[in-house]
């Protein structure tokens, strides 16, 4: 499923589908740096807004293909500069312990999308 998502609506729609049904990993895609701050911002706040909380995020996209971030800059558990390799990693992912990118405290003061 692909959701266009706008700066305007900083992801409520991506955050509805994951409050609505219970996914296990979100792939999301960068084009450039100019959206990493606001995709790092949102990140801690559609896993809140998640069913599963042990939702794993992974990012491809032609910044990540260029080397220009990385899983740790983003705040997510992959990302994928081959976006072959994406499902492998997702995979990958699912049978893994599932790290927690953020702490219990900054999952409380998150605010919600509405």
């Amino acid at each position: 499923m692909t959701i266009a998502s706008s700066p305007d609506d900083r992801f409520a729609g991506l955050a509805a589908v994951l409050e609505a049904d219970r996914y296990d990993v979100l792939g999301l895609s960068l084009a450039c740096d100019i959206h990493v701050p606001l995709l790092r911002q949102s990140v801690p706040l559609l896993r809140r807004a998640s069913r599963n909380p042990d939702l794993r995020v992974i990012v491809g996209g032609e910044l990540v293909a260029r080397g220009g971030t990385d899983a740790r800059t983003l705040g997510v558990e992959a990302c994928v500069a081959d976006g072959a390799q994406a499902p492998a990693i997702a995979s990958d992912l699912l049978h893994r312990v599932p790290p927690r990118a953020i702490s219990d405290r900054e999952r409380v003061e998150q605010q919600p999308f509405r």
